[in-house]
């Protein structure tokens, strides 16, 4: 599954997250400030359509059941699946979106980023997301 999403800066960010996260994701969210409270909100938000999409799932049957967070050293994810299999990242093609990529049950994905037409190709900022475990709700 795959999400792109435009930044908005007259979004609320804390009381999109209070409605549509895990209550630990937006504990995190409400942790941080700035600059990194918008990147997290807008890597969160991608990577729950990108899983949900992955799915099969309506946007109200996943928010809060495709949970992302981060541990130390990287992140838990808890999907309504059983799959103990899962590669994720986040991309940003421009300075106001982000890309969230999410495939389930495969081997570790190789990301790499392809621009058509080349003529036009520019670098895209990967936000670093390792996920170290993955823990299946069911």
């Amino acid at each position: 599954g795959i999400h792109l999403a435009r930044v908005d800066p007259r979004r609320d960010l804390e009381r999109v997250a209070r409605f549509a996260f895990d209550a630990g994701e937006a504990e995190q969210l409400e942790a941080l400030s700035g600059a990194a409270r918008n990147e997290r909100f807008y890597a969160l938000w991608t990577l729950k359509e990108a899983a949900i999409k992955a799915l099969g799932l309506t946007l109200l049957q996943g928010l809060r059941r495709c949970v992302f967070l981060e541990q130390s050293g990287g992140w838990s994810v808890h999907l309504p699946i059983a799959t103990r299999t899962l590669s994720m990242q986040v991309f940003r093609p421009g300075p106001n979106l982000y890309l969230g990529a999410l495939v389930i049950g495969e081997p570790a994905v190789r990301w790499r980023e392809l621009e058509w037409p080349t003529a036009a190709a520019a670098a895209w900022e990967r936000i670093d997301l390792i996920v170290r475990r993955v823990e299946v709700s069911t």
